[in-house]
């Protein structure tokens, strides 16, 4: 219990500094979106290089592991959507929203820090392939049905295209693919860059779990509790059972693999879910409003989850 203590609530703390900074106007106004480009072009690219050029290729491509979360994902989308649209109704744009907020954690901003704080960098292969599945399915999906949603003003080979696009040019995706080329080539990294992607790297995530309670403390009070509601819990309570079904029953997942897919499962929401709301101009306040409720929510998830698995 301490070491989970010691390890998860420090980074909440630094949500929370983030948040007291944001609410009693300490940094000048638009201070988030320079914090997290930051964080999104530099920091955490050289983090996530650094730690797969480590790690052997056989821990970074498993079948069974992407096989496994891709499923998991689905589901959840699907659960997020469907469920809420028979409840509470409305259109496919905000089905699309809510899908992507109950399978898509936020892994650039909480999930690096907590699980490589918890399981050391044993969790660079679990947390590249979640990547590699969201980047390239998951949010292109709602993209897809987002874009079909505004009445086909484009065809599908031109948004499959945009959307593909927009997946290979992200960070994320570009560090992943490096960090893996260059651990298939079996060379070290040399002292001068290892130092360097470290020191670049460490400053990734203090940064953004200030950034992301900067962003916090500017939200405005929540406009619908139930919908919000219903995605944190299919977020914060969903994912990580079906994931824990999925991976470890249905495909042979074990060890710090599962651990770690069953924590990022019980992440919040990604910040990249407002992203997309805000490009498209729906569901825009929703999606706010539910990476605030399940990001402070989580710190009671999160920990109580840790406290299970470590």
């Amino acid at each position: 219990m301490t070491l989970v203590l010691s390890t998860v609530l420090p980074f909440f703390l630094i949500v929370g500094i983030g948040w007291a900074a944001g609410r009693w106007k300490m940094l000048p106004d638009g201070s988030v979106a320079p914090l997290n480009a930051f964080v999104f072009r530099f920091a955490m690219p050289a983090l996530v290089t650094r730690l797969l050029w480590n790690t052997s290729v056989d821990d970074i491509i498993d079948l069974r592991f992407i096989g496994g979360w891709l499923v998991t994902g689905l589901v959840l989308f699907a659960a997020g959507g469907w469920i809420a649209r028979l409840v509470l109704g409305q259109t496919q744009g905000r089905f699309a929203i809510r899908g992507q907020g109950a399978s898509v954690a936020n892994v650039g901003f909480l999930g690096f820090p907590i699980l490589l704080g918890l399981f050391g960098d044993a969790a660079a292969g679990p947390l590249g392939m979640v990547l590699i599945v969201d980047l390239m399915i998951m949010i292109p999906l709602s993209l897809f049905l987002l874009e079909a949603a505004r009445g086909g003003t484009a065809g599908f080979g031109s948004v499959a295209l945009r959307a593909i696009s927009g997946s290979v040019k992200n960070p994320f995706f570009l560090s992943i693919v490096a960090g893996t080329t260059l651990s298939i080539t079996g060379f070290p990294p040399p002292p001068p860059v290892e130092s360097f992607l470290l020191f670049l790297g460490g400053a990734a995530g203090p940064t953004a779990l200030f950034a992301l309670g900067v962003y916090l403390a500017g939200n405005p009070a929540i406009e619908r509790p139930l919908e919000a509601s219903w995605i944190t819990l299919a977020k914060l309570a969903l994912h990580p059972l079906v994931a824990w079904l999925v991976l470890g029953a249905g495909f042979g997942v074990s060890g710090v693999s599962l651990s770690a897919a069953i924590m990022i499962a019980a992440l919040p929401v990604a910040s990249n879910v407002f992203v997309v709301a805000q490009e498209y101009g729906v569901a825009v306040k929703l999606a706010s409003d539910s990476i605030m409720v399940s990001t402070i929510c989580a710190v009671f998830t999160v920990s109580g989850i840790a406290l299970l698995l470590v």
